[in-house]
């Protein structure tokens, strides 16, 4: 499907127009033009970066500073700059920069 420059999808409409719809970086339905967001319990709870370092037992700069470096990635980004994560997927990050690390580590 079609998406705008801001990465909204536009899908077609009934009515041959296109309808605007909001999509997160996983490709998953936010939002249609009605703003009305999907019934999908599925969906990954999105934490702010305060929830986050909470659940991670770090502190919120922390998190920050390993966005910052590049070390981890926020599953969304609101207009303001705002990350919001999937705390499960930075779990993820982590544990493969510790295994990165470890490997650097061992073959020096």
């Amino acid at each position: 499907m079609p998406q705008n420059a801001h990465g909204t999808t536009l899908a077609p409409s009934t009515h041959g127009a296109q309808q605007a719809t909001l999509t997160s970086a996983y490709g998953d339905r936010v939002a249609d033009q009605t703003g009305e967001e999907p019934d999908d319990a599925a969906r990954p709870r999105l934490l702010t970066t305060g929830e986050l370092a909470k659940a991670l037992g770090l502190r919120p700069r922390t998190i920050q500073k390993y966005r910052a470096e590049g070390l981890i990635t926020p599953a969304e980004e609101s207009i303001g700059g705002h990350a919001r994560w999937v705390e499960a997927d930075v779990r993820d990050q982590m544990r493969e920069l510790r295994e990165r690390r470890k490997r650097e580590r061992d073959s020096e």
